[in-house]
């Protein structure tokens, strides 16, 4: 079977041009930047556990964010077991998927490199009182679908 110079220079571009997009596709870099931090890395039972959290928009455009009741970013707080930590009904309540509960939300831009701080009572929002040890690490979906991962911190609660 004879292939024309023609057909193989066309295969030959097409497999170019899906190995480029796979690559590019591949190397998509987030719009976001996330971090999180506290003071407080032991704490007694029964006392306030706040975490900060920092975004910083690593595109050339504004992005916007939600700013209200609560946290925007999806946080996997879990025990020295690796289990999930379950919500308090402040939690339950202000996380809630399904439908929204009331409350006043409004969006605010993010520059090009600039950065978002907020400050989240964790304790209010996971039940946090037995001692022991929690792992915490924000995350987030950007536009593109990209997953946002944050450092991972760890807090000790004691007796």
């Amino acid at each position: 079977m004879r292939v024309s110079l023609a057909t193989l220079a066309f295969t030959l571009a097409i497999s170019v041009a899906v190995l480029y997009g796979a690559q590019v596709a591949n190397t998509q870099q987030p719009w976001i930047k996330i971090a999180i931090s506290t003071s407080q890395s032991v704490v007694k039972s029964g006392s306030a556990v706040v975490i900060k959290i920092t975004k910083t928009n690593t595109t050339d455009h504004n992005l916007f964010y939600g700013v209200g009741v609560g946290s925007f970013t999806d946080l996997d707080v879990r025990n020295s077991e690796g289990k999930f930590v379950p919500e308090t009904p402040y939690g339950q309540k202000i996380h809630d998927k399904g439908h929204w509960s009331g409350g006043s939300v409004f969006s605010v831009p993010l520059e090009p490199g600039k950065a978002r701080k907020e400050e989240v009572e964790l304790s209010k929002e996971y039940d946090l009182s037995k001692p022991g040890e929690y792992t915490i690490q924000a995350r987030e979906t950007d536009p593109q679908g990209v997953v946002v991962k944050s450092n991972t911190i760890t807090v000790t609660v004691t007796p």
